[in-house]
């Protein structure tokens, strides 16, 4: 049975729902939604287009 090393978060997380847009190198633009923000990063969902 694996174990996982315990987690200590620096940043609190607040949940926010604000859009966002992603620009791939080749210049599609992908739309997303954050779940929640902290000061060292964000939890965004978005739906990747298919190759």
């Amino acid at each position: 049975m694996g174990r996982e090393t315990h987690q200590k978060r620096y940043s609190h997380r607040i949940r926010a729902s604000l859009p966002v847009s992603v620009t791939t190198a080749d210049g599609i633009v992908v739309e997303g939604v954050t779940e929640d923000l902290s000061m060292g990063g964000a939890s965004v969902h978005m739906t990747w287009p298919q190759p």
